[in-house]
């Protein structure tokens, strides 16, 4: 048996009979079987198997489950024409939709989708099928829709002879059915994978990748209950490896498969399977050139089905088979009969009849001698030529000024997205110079700014020191002048009234005291808290020598350092020694506690004494200290309060949340 490349279309073909009738030939075969995946149309109503009959009646009980029936007849579509099936598939959706039911809504635009494949208008199919996959939410979830539409996609795909894109989508099902451990879609996958890499010849991988769909059937125990179609594919798998086998001239193989093949298709009432495998069978026998009376009852048989489901083109397909049958065997009516059989199925349903049809009926006249006829069908042959080189032409030349239209509108859209790139490289240029402006003139205001504040800062800080100088060398010079002078007058015994000359040395010394304070914090940038905290002790040792009745302790819990202005450090200064001055002449109080806590962020001064505490209406009466306290601590930013201690005394608070700069 000879090998012949298979054909890559899947429209109605037939082969050149008129130099090599004498060979045998698989093209079309292999046409029929390498491509069963595409179905092809169907525009009349016949009677199928005794399953859809049962269907069909139930489905005129309005007791019944319609959208049930309509799905399981949407199953059988393999064995009904497209028109039909579409029908139904219609319904099943208009029905699913009504009530809200997604799943069955989804498989009802599969088999829409699998009715337009099966009329062989496979970009509508592609279209629905795009349509359909966005619907669906999740793919793992609704693998099953999503394992469908992917099918179909494949075979449009394929059909339109876009071969890469179809096994890409090959490789994206077989991984997803994969990670989903979805047996039906790895079967689907593989067996896609082996059509089309026969179409591109790859003899190597075609077979491998078919074998591969098997072995996934032979492993599954659950695939039949979980894809309505299982079968079906299942039936195209072992199709294909027959027709493939029998190219490599494996016979026995090829009958193996063949056989199974059959046997799933009498089981199921599977009309499509059923036919193809008459078909299959009789072809083989026809180019072993044995046999032959078998191969015409078989190919006969296959018609018969062919009409029974009522596919156009699948009779089509049967009526050239049994033409080629009877022209091999030189019976020149009978193949005359069958060819006019099919110019009446092609004029009634408006369906191409291919030139080779014409060849064959103008051959069988030339060996009749009815020479007439002859020259009538040439001149058919001609015309029907004539015409579609016109159609053709006239075809290229809109198709030519469609590319002018469309490169000329690709060439305008190009110019202005040249000039607008143009302009938003000038915007963006302008916009980048305004920035750098923007910023050299922020870093310059900056530099100012801070040149300014380090100017006045050191101003400040040389001002300080002058104020200090000054306090130091002029009233502290004076101060202590008048100090000596006390002292020496005393010493002189030149003033009798030793109380008056007591007050006024006490006096002197509180005036010196009180400049050495004033110098301590001026004559520093910045005063820390334990800078406080020392001042503080220093200062409770020195009056603790003049109340020796009463017990001053200093408490200090600084747990982190942060620097003070001087104007802050003296004002915490001050308010603590009035806090303590307080305490000491007013409260009758044996004990006072100073307490100094901080940290970063946070610091709290307190004074408190067991004395006998205050009362609130005379504290609004009070002097100048306490109303100096609080001036104190607001020019500071500082919170203070004045509250009687539990269970006696009086307790004063000084504090800050978070500390100023």
């Amino acid at each position: 048996m000879n090998k012949v490349q298979p054909t890559t279309h899947c429209s109605k073909s037939k082969r050149s009979k008129s130099s090599d009738r004498g060979k045998p030939s698989f093209s079309k075969l292999l046409q029929t079987f390498f491509f069963l995946l595409f179905f092809v149309s169907a525009k009349n109503v016949f009677s199928q198997t005794p399953q859809i009959d049962s269907l069909k009646k139930a489905l005129n009980n309005p007791r019944n489950d319609q959208l049930a029936i309509l799905l399981g007849l949407c199953k059988n579509n393999p064995s009904m024409n497209a028109d039909t099936a579409l029908m139904y598939a219609t319904r099943a959706r208009y029905i699913s939709e009504q009530r809200h039911d997604f799943e069955n809504k989804i498989m009802a635009e599969f088999y829409i989708a699998s009715c337009y494949n099966m009329k062989g208008r496979a970009d509508t199919t592609l279209i629905l099928c795009n349509e359909g996959l966005k619907e669906i939410p999740d793919t793992d979830k609704f693998f099953p829709a999503y394992r469908n539409f992917m099918w179909d996609k494949i075979v449009s795909l394929t059909k339109l002879r876009k071969i890469k894109e179809s096994i890409n989508e090959c490789y994206t099902l077989l991984g997803n059915a994969e990670r989903n451990n979805d047996i039906p879609g790895q079967v689907i996958a593989s067996n896609c994978m082996g059509v089309n890499n026969n179409i591109l010849e790859n003899r190597a991988e075609d077979l491998l990748q078919v074998k591969k769909a098997y072995a996934f059937i032979e492993s599954d125990t659950s695939g039949v209950s979980s894809f309505p179609l299982y079968t079906n594919v299942c039936g195209i798998v072992l199709i294909n490896l027959s027709a493939m086998y029998f190219y490599r001239n494996m016979n026995d193989s090829g009958f193996f498969f063949l056989r199974k093949a059959y046997t799933l298709a009498k089981k199921e009432e599977n009309l499509r399977i059923e036919s193809d495998c008459y078909t299959l069978k009789g072809q083989v026998y026809l180019e072993s050139n044995k046999t032959t009376d078998s191969a015409g009852y078989l190919l006969g048989q296959a018609l018969n089905i062919q009409k029974q489901i009522g596919s156009v083109q699948n009779i089509l397909v049967g009526l050239d088979a049994m033409e080629t049958f009877y022209l091999k065997q030189k019976n020149y009516y009978k193949a005359i009969d069958y060819i006019q059989q099919e110019q009446w199925y092609a004029r009634k349903y408006d369906e191409p009849l291919v030139f080779q049809a014409y060849r064959d009926l103008a051959e069988c006249y030339k060996q009749l001698k009815n020479y007439t006829a002859y020259g009538q069908t040439m001149d058919t042959l001609i015309m029907l030529k004539d015409s579609l080189y016109e159609k053709s032409k006239a075809e290229d030349l809109a198709k030519l000024e469609a590319q002018y239209e469309v490169s000329s509108k690709e060439a305008f859209i190009a110019k202005q997205k040249l000039q607008l790139l143009h302009k938003n490289i000038w915007i963006a240029g302008v916009a980048l110079i305004l920035l750098l402006l923007l910023a050299s003139a922020f870093i310059i205001y900056r530099y100012i700014r801070r040149k300014q504040k380090m100017d006045l800062d050191l101003a400040e800080e040389k001002e300080r020191k002058r104020i200090a100088a000054d306090l130091h060398d002029n009233i502290g010079a004076y101060a202590s002048a008048i100090s000596d002078n006390i002292d020496d007058i005393e010493n002189r015994k030149l003033i009798a009234d030793n109380f008056s000359l007591q007050n006024l040395k006490n006096n002197a010394s509180e005036i010196i005291s009180a400049l050495r304070d004033t110098i301590w914090a001026f004559n520093k940038e910045s005063v820390s808290l334990t800078g406080i905290s020392d001042r503080l002790k220093i200062y409770v040792q020195k009056i603790q020598q003049s109340y020796n009745g009463v017990q001053l302790k200093m408490d200090e819990n600084i747990t982190g350092e942060r620097k003070l202005s001087p104007a802050q450090a003296l004002h915490i200064f001050r308010i603590a020694q009035e806090a303590i001055h307080n305490a000491l002449r007013h409260s009758g109080a044996d004990k006072i506690n100073i307490s100094l806590k901080g940290n970063e962020n946070f610091f709290e001064l307190s004074v408190a004494d067991n004395g006998h505490g205050f009362d609130t209406e005379k504290m609004m009466n009070a002097g100048n200290g306490l109303t100096n306290m609080k001036m104190r601590a607001a020019e500071a930013g500082y919170i203070i309060s004045i509250a009687n201690a539990d269970p006696k005394g009086t307790i004063v608070r000084l504090s800050s949340a978070m500390m100023k700069k």
